[in-house]
């Protein structure tokens, strides 16, 4: 298959992206490339990984249907079975960095092997779009790299509460068992609630360690990656399943990965959301491929990705497993559960990996048990709210801003665009797609009568948004009269800008360069010392004294956290607190930051330490992930 290259198309949209991602660059005051150095490491020991763990299975695995497209599965693919693999070694107890050398190996003796013995089957799309669709989507990640940029180092930014759990779980299974628990690390123990996303905490570990980096410090470049990534899963999904051309397709990919909602996920990051939207296109693609061919292989690489995508994020479960069992029944399709047995010899692979995969397995059952349960129980959603505590405007989460009547009504008609296409589309492919993503979007609406379900709302129309923007986007070529098409696919472009620049507006450091210094001050405290952590904002503070026995009269107990201490031997706060049993003036002190020795609180003596290196769980860790 030839995909041809329009140079007049492909190079002046180029030009114009780079024209785009400099002027946002500028508008939100990068200086110059001060963390180059940490990004490029990181992004490409994620490539890397990536893509030695994902040859092989694209040359040997891919279907015909999809072979000329190889190139473009090589790293979405690599990123699953890397993180598979990791996690398989991991409960097989194999020390951390012995199985990421051993899964480099496999991948490359893998790759060597599928380079010499396999034949170089269907033409590939021509080589100079291949090209351009790199420039394309280096272009997206740099863009969702700006807040990074304009930091100057390499850092998390954002609002996402969990990021510092996401960079203590790869951290701790860089050096424990994945279910151990070790009180030396910032994060002692990988909370059960997200036992499931060991395949997702892996390829950061693997990332950070490749680079010579710390995970909090990679973190933001493999979430740009995967932003890449998702674009990549938009381009095959618009070209082979909604039938778009080269050209459509690559601005579809930058509409629904810059949209504002979309975008936010990365940039803050809700880290394994972001996981379940890299899989969800690749699913669908390859749900369609493998009931067209009903080959072994294909299903294997959907069980793969689909896999990672709900171990990543159980509740992005109905959406590829509606779509293909729609694609399956539309085709006339039938399931015999005796075809998955072949005899006593299968119980020698599935035991054992039944056995590695208990707790994750147990994890998505869990959170896909507790999710039915709002659904159809009726269950309080409190426990569901997160970190949002409003409804995101609807128009958000298709290209266009939030304006008034303006907003709501250009969202309504992005969404008709794509249930039309969707409608035109052969019944077997375009009717699936449309009872899936219409349930969910009438699933979010009940959710905007619930009290707090604004949770599900998000999710929902997050993962809905990514499909139906592109396939509104094909159905604008389709509108006869051009110059209404065109100004429509220009508006929408202009409301995807629009969206990523309000959100690199506000993603600014939560892990800033003073609360990084915590770490040298408790090098140079003595031995066993404690510290009461005296700062409303803890969660990165305590990440950086985790050497130290720690505490706090306020504990933030919505994350796992410090004890509650009213003692100790110092004391941090902010800049303008000192607290009343300091001895002295500050240890040590930053702009945002002061250390203070403590001594007898006035009238009460010395109050008592009850500090430790443990901490304290959630006394109800269930609902959000």
């Amino acid at each position: 298959m030839r995909d041809g290259f329009a140079a007049r198309t492909w190079l002046p949209c180029l030009g114009l992206g780079a024209l785009v991602a400099l002027w946002l660059a500028s508008d939100a005051g990068v200086a110059g490339p001060a963390a180059a150095d940490e990004v490029v490491r990181a992004l490409l020991a994620g490539a890397a990984l990536f893509a030695i763990s994902g040859y092989a299975l694209a040359k040997l695995f891919l279907p015909e249907s999809l072979a000329p497209w190889r190139a473009v599965f090589v790293l979405p693919l690599g990123a699953c079975a890397c993180g598979m693999a990791l996690t398989l070694l991991g409960f097989a107890a194999v020390p951390f960095k012995l199985a990421l050398a051993l899964t480099l190996a496999a991948g490359v003796g893998s790759a060597a092997y599928a380079w010499r013995r396999t034949p170089s089957g269907p033409a590939p799309i021509d080589r100079r779009q291949l090209l351009s669709l790199a420039a394309a989507v280096a272009m997206i990640a740099a863009i969702a790299l700006i807040p990074t940029f304009r930091s100057g180092f390499a850092t998390v930014t954002g609002t996402g509460s969990d990021a510092h759990q996401v960079a203590g779980a790869a951290t701790f299974i860089q050096h424990n068992y994945p279910s151990g628990r070790d009180v030396a690390y910032p994060i002692d123990e990988v909370r059960a609630i997200w036992n499931s996303k060991f395949p997702i905490f892996y390829p950061l570990a693997g990332t950070a360690t490749l680079s010579g980096l710390e995970p909090w410090e990679a973190m933001m470049s493999l979430c740009a990656l995967l932003l890449a990534l998702t674009a990549l899963g938009v381009f095959v999904f618009t070209r082979l399943t909604l039938g778009g051309g080269a050209g459509i397709a690559a601005l579809a990919m930058a509409l629904a990965v810059l949209d504002q909602q979309v975008f936010h996920v990365a940039v803050h990051p809700y880290y394994n959301q972001l996981w379940g939207l890299m899989t969800l296109p690749f699913s669908i693609v390859l749900g369609h491929a493998w009931v067209e061919d009903r080959s072994p292989k294909t299903f294997a690489l959907l069980a793969l990705v689909t896999g990672i995508g709900i171990f990543a994020y159980p509740l992005m479960l109905p959406f590829p497993l509606v779509a293909v069992a729609g694609f399956w029944v539309a085709s006339g399709g039938s399931v015999d559960p005796r075809q998955l047995w072949r005899g006593w010899r299968s119980l020698l692979w599935l035991v054992p990996l039944g056995a590695l995969l208990f707790l994750p397995l147990r994890g998505v059952v869990q959170k896909v048990r507790d999710g039915a349960e709002v659904l159809v129980g009726g269950e309080e959603l409190q426990n569901w709210g997160g970190d949002l505590f409003v409804y995101p405007p609807f128009a958000e989460f298709f290209a266009l801003p939030d304006m008034a009547i303006a907003g709501p009504l250009g969202a309504a008609l992005v969404v008709g665009l794509a249930g039309w296409l969707l409608w035109r589309l052969p019944r077997r492919l375009g009717l699936p797609l449309l009872v899936v993503l219409g349930g969910a979007l009438v699933t979010a609406g009940w959710f905007t009568t619930l009290d707090n379900g604004q949770y599900f709302y998000y999710k929902l129309l997050s993962f809905s948004g990514v499909l139906i923007v592109p396939a509104a986007a094909v159905a604008l070529t389709r509108v006869p009269w051009r110059p209404l098409a065109a100004l429509a696919l220009a508006g929408l472009s202009a409301g995807a800008v629009y969206g990523a620049r309000e959100e690199i507006r506000v993603s600014f450091d939560q892990l800033q360069r003073e609360t990084i210094e915590l770490r040298e001050w408790s090098k140079q405290l003595p031995g066993g010392a404690s510290v009461r952590i005296d700062t409303r904002d803890q969660l990165w503070r305590a990440y950086m004294l985790s050497d130290r026995p720690l505490g706090s009269p306020w504990p933030i107990e919505t994350f796992p956290h410090v004890t509650r201490s009213f003692g100790g031997d110092y004391s941090l706060t902010e800049a303008t607190q000192m607290p009343p049993d300091a001895i002295g003036g500050p240890v040590f002190e930053n702009e945002d930051l002061r250390l203070w020795r403590l001594g007898k609180f006035p009238g009460k003596g010395k109050l008592p330490d009850t500090t430790s290196r443990r901490l304290e769980p959630i006394a109800a860790d269930q609902g959000v992930e």
